[in-house]
């Protein structure tokens, strides 16, 4: 892996999405603000690291922001998903696996009592 392949997956992984949420902001004022702020001289040297912080900033707000939405979107789909495929299974079973595999889920999602609970009884 190249220094700045390193560099970036570190970059990524260990700043969180606040700083790098304000380092857009930043960037983006300085960029697109400069000129009616009065800082068009001072910002212009900086341009290309500008232009960069902000695609990179941008690029990982972006990305939080997939996975923020994502990771329940594919829960819920999964979960969609198993529960259709449970359907059809259970409507293949014949009534004696039906029975069972009712008193076998009943019991596993009963709550469970704790050990105190269960000796005190």
């Amino acid at each position: 892996m190249p220094w700045y392949e390193a560099t970036l997956d570190w970059l990524t992984k260990n700043i969180p999405w606040q700083i790098m949420f304000g380092i857009f902001v930043a960037t983006s004022v300085v960029l697109f603000l400069a000129a009616p702020l009065g800082i068009d001289a001072w910002a212009r040297p900086y341009h290309g690291v500008g232009i960069a912080a902000f695609v990179f900033s941008g690029s990982v707000l972006l990305a939080n922001l997939v996975t923020l939405i994502g990771r329940p979107l594919v829960a819920d789909v999964r979960c969609v998903f198993t529960r259709r495929h449970s359907r059809k299974h259970f409507h293949q079973m014949n009534p004696l696996e039906k029975s069972t595999e009712v008193v076998r889920r009943q019991r596993r999602d009963a709550p469970r009592r704790q050990s105190s609970e269960r000796w005190a009884s």
